[in-house]
């Protein structure tokens, strides 16, 4: 299989602070790059977790009671309990 020639353009602060770590490996940036794209292949996904965590207060609030929800040992046994717990939130 023929090798393909991928010009990236890189942060120039990026590019020589993960050359030092490469390098510290023995690894040169053509391997570390090759590396990477084999494990892409490999999961069929990044390697690593994409997030955005610029949420306005309404929604982190949302996100830490559904948490909250979720790692507690109460819960709802069904749809109707959980409906009946959100109108009674509102009359509080």
């Amino acid at each position: 299989m023929k090798d393909k020639i991928v010009c990236v353009r890189v942060n120039s602060n990026v590019y020589n602070e993960s050359k030092k770590i490469l390098d510290s490996f023995g690894i040169n940036m053509s391997v570390g790059i090759n590396m990477f794209l084999k494990k892409v292949c490999l999961e069929k996904k990044l390697p690593f977790e994409l997030t955005y965590d610029d949420y306005n207060d309404e929604t982190k609030e949302a996100i830490r009671e559904g948490f909250m929800i979720a790692e507690s040992e109460e819960g709802y046994t069904s749809m109707k309990d959980f409906i009946d717990s959100l109108e009674n939130d509102d009359e509080v």
